[in-house]
């Protein structure tokens, strides 16, 4: 990734290369439980399945 800088898409023979930034914003669960313990929560969870995609070479 040194080789692109701050670019978000390269390309390196037959591949194409994304890095773009993405931002997300989270609610800290805990610090609201502290400040509103009686109010549940349980209905404003959601579940989010990722798949990383890794590539390590073997030694």
């Amino acid at each position: 990734m040194q080789d692109m800088g701050n670019a978000s898409r390269a390309r390196c023979g037959k591949y194409k290369l994304s890095w773009a930034s993405q931002e997300r914003k989270t609610l800290d669960v805990s610090k609201v439980k502290k400040l509103y313990p009686d109010i549940d929560l349980s209905s404003c969870y959601r579940t989010t399945h990722v798949r990383p995609f890794k590539i390590t070479e073997e030694k």
